[in-house]
């Protein structure tokens, strides 16, 4: 876990949701960026919810985007913790970054990007996520519901983010070093 993580207190999560975070890497090949916005776009601006989307060096798809008032789009950002822990919901992939999402406890939906993705097993519902699988397979439509369900659930929303935290990720450079030390001592 980067010290940017280490070092955030676990995000409160709010009754309303007003601040919608869209993060697929700095490349995002499947372009997710783009099926998400067209997803959730309409349901966030008639609830005045924004949505931030932070896309990468890689990400050569910007011109595929709708700029629309309530969505904001930054390239590669500095301390994304930053931007996770102001968000109410998180959309991302299924990588490293849902760790550092749990570490903030900030309730998230995962679209995997690739096959390899869906073999990671942590992003799962026992550890507070929303895992719809592989993101080529999912429709507008499911994401949309889904999102929807989220966000009018205050108490399902709470419940992800006390999953997430049980993990206690931010203490896993403190075990690695512990750890070392006892193949050292020993």
């Amino acid at each position: 876990m980067r010290d940017e993580f280490i070092l955030k207190s676990p995000k409160p999560i709010n009754k309303n949701v007003k601040n919608i975070l869209i993060t697929y890497g700095g490349v995002d090949p499947k372009n997710y960026t783009k099926k998400i916005i067209t997803a959730i776009q309409k349901e966030c601006e008639k609830r005045e919810i924004r949505i931030k989307v932070i896309i990468g060096f890689g990400y050569k798809q910007l011109n595929t985007l709708k700029f629309p008032k309530n969505v904001e789009i930054l390239n590669n950002v500095q301390n994304i913790s930053d931007h996770m822990y102001n968000a109410d919901l998180i959309f991302s992939s299924a990588g490293r970054t849902v760790y550092e999402i749990a570490s903030l406890g900030v309730p998230a939906i995962i679209l995997a990007q690739n096959n390899r993705e869906l073999k990671h097993c942590f992003c799962n519902r026992k550890n507070g996520f929303i895992n719809l699988g592989l993101g080529t397979l999912v429709t507008n439509q499911s994401i949309r519901e889904r999102f929807i369900k989220t966000i009018e659930n205050y108490g399902k929303r709470k419940l992800m983010s006390k999953l997430m935290l049980k993990n206690d990720l931010k203490l896993g450079k403190q075990r690695v070093m512990n750890l070392i030390e006892k193949v050292i001592n020993s």
